[in-house]
Protein backbone atom coordinates (compact mmCIF):
# COMPACT_ATOMS: atom_id res chain seq x y z
CA UNK A 1 0.00 0.00 0.00
CA UNK A 2 1.36 3.40 -0.88
CA UNK A 3 2.76 5.70 2.28
CA UNK A 4 0.80 8.73 0.59
CA UNK A 5 -2.47 6.73 2.03
CA UNK A 6 -4.65 9.45 4.32
CA UNK A 7 -4.74 8.61 7.93
CA UNK A 8 -8.37 7.83 7.86
CA UNK A 9 -7.94 5.62 5.17
CA UNK A 10 -5.74 3.88 7.04
CA UNK A 11 -7.58 3.47 10.26
CA UNK A 12 -10.17 2.11 7.76
CA UNK A 13 -8.44 -0.78 6.37
CA UNK A 14 -6.78 -1.42 9.70
CA UNK A 15 -10.27 -1.80 11.09
CA UNK A 16 -11.64 -3.89 8.40
CA UNK A 17 -8.73 -6.09 8.71
CA UNK A 18 -9.14 -6.82 11.76
CA UNK A 19 -13.07 -7.28 11.63
CA UNK A 20 -12.65 -9.26 9.06
CA UNK A 21 -9.97 -11.63 10.68
CA UNK A 22 -12.01 -11.59 14.13
CA UNK A 23 -15.37 -12.14 11.94
CA UNK A 24 -13.69 -15.79 10.08
CA UNK A 25 -12.64 -16.94 13.82
CA UNK A 26 -15.90 -16.78 15.42
CA UNK A 27 -17.59 -17.88 12.17
CA UNK A 28 -18.40 -20.81 14.36
CA UNK A 29 -20.26 -19.07 16.76
CA UNK A 30 -22.04 -17.19 14.90
CA UNK A 31 -21.21 -13.83 16.00
CA UNK A 32 -20.10 -10.65 14.01
CA UNK A 33 -17.83 -8.43 15.31
CA UNK A 34 -20.71 -5.80 15.90
CA UNK A 35 -22.50 -8.42 17.64
CA UNK A 36 -19.14 -8.75 19.90
CA UNK A 37 -19.02 -5.48 20.42
CA UNK A 38 -22.43 -4.82 21.44
CA UNK A 39 -22.11 -8.30 23.73
CA UNK A 40 -18.52 -6.33 25.11
CA UNK A 41 -19.89 -3.42 25.84
CA UNK A 42 -22.66 -4.74 28.05
CA UNK A 43 -19.85 -7.25 29.79
CA UNK A 44 -17.92 -4.22 30.57
CA UNK A 45 -20.56 -1.89 32.06
CA UNK A 46 -21.96 -4.65 33.85
CA UNK A 47 -18.38 -5.00 35.19
CA UNK A 48 -18.15 -1.39 36.14
CA UNK A 49 -21.66 -1.99 38.25
CA UNK A 50 -24.12 -0.45 36.20
CA UNK A 51 -27.34 -1.21 37.72
CA UNK A 52 -29.25 -1.71 34.62
CA UNK A 53 -27.99 -1.33 31.09
CA UNK A 54 -30.77 -0.61 28.33
CA UNK A 55 -30.61 -0.46 24.82
CA UNK A 56 -31.02 3.48 24.36
CA UNK A 57 -27.65 3.61 26.81
CA UNK A 58 -25.75 1.01 24.36
CA UNK A 59 -27.09 2.69 21.15
CA UNK A 60 -25.45 5.90 22.90
CA UNK A 61 -22.37 3.92 23.56
CA UNK A 62 -21.66 1.89 20.84
CA UNK A 63 -23.25 5.52 18.33
CA UNK A 64 -25.57 3.27 16.22
CA UNK A 65 -29.60 4.07 15.75
CA UNK A 66 -32.40 2.39 17.41
CA UNK A 67 -32.66 0.14 14.56
CA UNK A 68 -29.56 -1.17 14.25
CA UNK A 69 -28.84 -1.90 18.07
CA UNK A 70 -32.70 -3.70 17.81
CA UNK A 71 -31.17 -5.98 15.38
CA UNK A 72 -27.84 -6.56 17.27
CA UNK A 73 -29.91 -7.03 20.20
CA UNK A 74 -32.86 -9.75 19.07
CA UNK A 75 -29.38 -11.84 17.60
CA UNK A 76 -27.21 -11.39 20.49
CA UNK A 77 -30.66 -13.04 22.32
CA UNK A 78 -31.53 -15.52 20.07
CA UNK A 79 -27.87 -17.43 20.00
CA UNK A 80 -27.95 -17.12 23.94
CA UNK A 81 -25.63 -14.73 24.81
CA UNK A 82 -28.19 -11.79 26.23
CA UNK A 83 -31.22 -12.09 27.96
CA UNK A 84 -33.71 -9.29 27.86
CA UNK A 85 -36.61 -8.27 30.57
CA UNK A 86 -38.63 -5.32 31.18
CA UNK A 87 -37.04 -3.26 33.52
CA UNK A 88 -38.54 -2.58 36.92
CA UNK A 89 -37.14 1.18 37.10
CA UNK A 90 -38.85 2.27 33.76
CA UNK A 91 -41.85 0.27 32.14
CA UNK A 92 -40.41 1.93 28.95
CA UNK A 93 -37.46 0.02 28.24
CA UNK A 94 -36.01 -3.67 27.98
CA UNK A 95 -33.51 -4.35 30.70
CA UNK A 96 -30.58 -6.10 29.19
CA UNK A 97 -28.01 -8.54 30.72
CA UNK A 98 -25.14 -11.38 29.51
CA UNK A 99 -25.57 -15.08 29.96
CA UNK A 100 -23.27 -17.23 31.47
CA UNK A 101 -22.56 -18.32 28.05
CA UNK A 102 -21.30 -14.85 26.60
CA UNK A 103 -18.88 -14.96 30.04
CA UNK A 104 -17.03 -17.69 28.55
CA UNK A 105 -17.02 -16.47 25.20
CA UNK A 106 -15.46 -13.78 26.38
CA UNK A 107 -12.09 -15.26 27.42
CA UNK A 108 -12.22 -16.55 23.99
CA UNK A 109 -12.68 -13.21 22.17
CA UNK A 110 -10.14 -11.44 24.54
CA UNK A 111 -7.03 -13.94 23.11
CA UNK A 112 -8.61 -13.91 19.73
CA UNK A 113 -8.41 -9.87 19.81
CA UNK A 114 -4.84 -10.37 21.40
CA UNK A 115 -3.73 -13.01 18.58
CA UNK A 116 -5.30 -10.98 15.54
CA UNK A 117 -3.47 -7.68 17.04
CA UNK A 118 -0.10 -9.21 16.64
CA UNK A 119 -0.64 -10.59 13.67
CA UNK A 120 -0.77 -7.05 12.73
CA UNK A 121 1.94 -5.90 14.56
CA UNK A 122 4.21 -8.59 12.91
CA UNK A 123 8.07 -6.19 12.32
CA UNK A 124 7.26 -3.75 14.68
CA UNK A 125 9.33 -3.67 18.47
CA UNK A 126 7.39 -3.03 21.85
CA UNK A 127 8.32 0.60 21.89
CA UNK A 128 6.01 1.01 18.99
CA UNK A 129 3.44 -1.09 20.04
CA UNK A 130 2.99 1.10 23.07
CA UNK A 131 3.41 3.97 21.29
CA UNK A 132 0.53 3.34 19.27
CA UNK A 133 -1.35 2.66 22.63
CA UNK A 134 -0.49 6.29 23.93
CA UNK A 135 -1.34 7.75 20.85
CA UNK A 136 -4.46 5.97 20.28
CA UNK A 137 -5.46 6.81 24.19
CA UNK A 138 -5.07 10.29 23.32
CA UNK A 139 -6.76 10.10 19.90
CA UNK A 140 -9.99 8.18 21.91
CA UNK A 141 -10.18 10.89 24.58
CA UNK A 142 -10.63 13.38 22.10
CA UNK A 143 -13.62 11.56 20.53
CA UNK A 144 -15.00 11.07 23.61
CA UNK A 145 -14.62 14.52 24.40
CA UNK A 146 -16.51 15.35 21.31
CA UNK A 147 -19.38 13.51 22.81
Amino acid sequence: MPLSMPPGLRMAVLARAHRQRMDARLEKDSLTSAQLRVLGDIMELENQGVPEINQRDLEKHVRVTHPTMTGLIQRLEAKGFVRTMPSPTDRRYKKIVSTEKAQHFQKLVADQDEQIFAELCRGLDQKDIDAFYRITDVMLANLEEET
